[in-house]
């Protein structure tokens, strides 16, 4: 399970720099922890919709990207 209230949580690999090469889904799923890990900190966000947030995480333990998608697909308005 990911601690998303931990600073330490969306930091880059060691050694990791934007030339250094990271392989597109290793830059994707970083970039995804680091606006989860934003979105929870942040006071942007109703307390209710941080909540399902955090279920979402829990659920995509390992695919921060999965639960990045969910909650925008969740909290999208709706197409008038």
């Amino acid at each position: 399970m990911l601690n998303m209230s931990g600073a330490a949580m969306a930091q880059k690999p060691q050694g990791a720099s934007a030339d250094s090469g990271l392989a597109a889904e290793s830059e994707l799923h970083y970039r995804s922890l680091w606006i989860l890990q934003h979105l929870l900190e942040g006071s942007e966000l109703a307390s209710e919709t941080k909540t399902r947030l955090r279920e979402l995480v829990e659920e995509h333990a390992a695919d921060p990207e999965q639960a990045l998608l969910e909650h925008l697909r969740e909290v999208r308005a709706p197409l008038t």
